[in-house]
C-alpha cells in the first residue's frame, strides 16, 4: 500500500518487477546520464525521483 493517490502507474513504495523506469515529471536526456531513469536488477521497491522528488513512474 502506497502513500500515493493510484493513478495507474507505479509509486514509489510500491514493489515492482525487474525493469527500467522512468520518472513521470522529469525531461529525459538522450544519454547513459539520465539520473531520473533507474533499472532495478531484481524486485524491489520503487524510490521517489532522485531528481525531482516525484513518487510516480512509467515502465519502458
Amino acid at each position: 500500500m502506497s502513500i500515493y493517490p493510484d493513478i495507474g502507474c507505479p509509486t514509489a513504495g510500491q514493489t515492482v518487477e525487474p525493469g527500467k523506469y522512468a520518472c513521470m515529471n522529469c525531461p529525459h536526456k538522450d544519454n547513459e546520464d539520465d539520473k531520473a531513469i533507474i533499472t532495478l536488477d531484481k524486485r524491489g521497491k520503487l524510490p521517489v525521483c532522485p531528481v525531482c522528488g516525484n513518487p510516480y513512474w512509467a515502465k519502458f
